[in-house]
């Protein structure tokens, strides 16, 4: 189901030289004073984390201030913040709270309909324009809606206006993970915590943009403060470490790193879909992410050329054919540094031209 399996594919493979990873969607770069960091966190390994992470809660709190085009503080305190054991197990408690019908926008992270099936709700995973189409139709078709902005796997970055819109005028529960918005310049103005509308729970997550995602941190922000006190009651305790904690706190002050990050990406999106865009027989898709999918043209299938790339070239890129709506044509590749990218575009022009 996900991208980052080098381990297993090592062994199935029996590779033993080390393998360049576009699979997982992962900065490349960690917080310059990361080492320092580490060492003045070390001895929080002797103590439990706070059963409550009051202090993490309002760290991130203020870190989100800044990603809000207009920001009202007094919905972005610790009231309004939960913390999980990575964005994957936010995902699943919300679920274990959901009433009523579910849609999931389609094609997107397939946790959404695993831990929808898990916690026995009524779903359909459906595309965005299509469930426009339904909500204008019927208002009460749904009662829950999750929505991945920007999109894994295509990066699509959309504009939510008519999408909350119709969930406030039926009073629609509206669930975004954000996880990937941070490395968009246009975090600010299309984040969905700019929405005036109490049923907007937002997930986001720690690691992948800082680079870490052995951390295991995810939050979720929302103005619904009972929904929080809800999701608490339900979480296991401790399930964020003392070392993940401390750390965060401290990694989210860099504001050198945040701005420079997204600059970085922005550049590196520019780079690699100009130069992917002249290989033949492959669709390059836009992207406000960390990653770019892909459509093979000619008769390559997705699973072939992961395998071809893997032994060839040494390259492990995530087969995308298992993806609702989209089929074994379709992969998907990380952004990663320059030098590491241009090793990707020769394989891939080495193979289809």
């Amino acid at each position: 189901m996900h991208g980052a399996d080098i381990e297993s594919l090592k062994r199935k493979y029996n590779i033993n030289r080390e393998i360049l990873d576009f699979s997982s969607n992962i900065n490349p770069k960690m917080p310059t004073n990361i080492e320092k960091i580490v060492k003045k966190s070390i001895y929080s390994l002797q103590v439990y984390p706070d059963i409550d992470y009051i202090e993490l809660r309002e760290s991130l709190g203020q870190y989100l201030r800044s990603q809000v085009a207009n920001c009202d503080e007094n919905n972005f305190t610790y009231k309004n913040i939960m913390v999980g054991n990575g964005a994957t197990e936010l995902i699943f408690l919300t679920m274990k709270l959901m009433k009523g019908r579910l849609a999931i926008v389609s094609p997107s992270f397939g946790e959404y309909s695993r831990s929808a099936m898990l916690s026995d709700l009524d779903y359909d995973e459906i595309t965005y324009e299509k469930l426009i189409i339904e909500l204008q139709k019927n208002t009460n078709i749904y009662n829950n809606i999750y929505i991945c902005n920007p999109n894994n796997p295509d990066g699509k970055l959309r504009e939510m206006t008519e999408l909350i819109n119709l969930g406030k005028k039926n009073n629609i529960n509206i669930f975004v993970d954000e996880t990937f918005m941070e490395f968009s310049i246009k975090y600010k103005s299309h984040t969905a915590m700019n929405y005036n509308y109490k049923n907007i729970y937002v997930i986001k997550a720690i690691t992948k943009f800082f680079g870490m995602p052995g951390l295991r941190l995810g939050y979720l922000w929302t103005r619904d403060i009972k929904f929080i006190e809800e999701i608490n009651y339900i979480k296991e305790p401790w399930t964020v470490n003392s070392f993940a904690e401390e750390i965060t706190k401290e990694i989210i002050k860099d504001k050198d790193f945040v701005k420079c990050t997204r600059e970085y990406y922005y550049d590196e999106r520019i780079f690699m879909y100009i130069n992917l865009s002249k290989i033949k027989n492959i669709e390059v898709y836009e992207s406000e992410a960390a990653f770019f999918l892909i459509r093979i043209k000619n008769y390559i299938t997705s699973d072939r050329l992961k395998e071809k790339m893997l032994l060839d070239y040494g390259i492990l890129i995530r087969d995308a054919s298992n993806f609702k709506y989209l089929d074994s044509k379709y992969f998907r590749v990380a952004i990663k540094d320059r030098e590491k990218n241009i090793s990707l575009i020769k394989a891939l022009i080495d193979i289809f031209n």
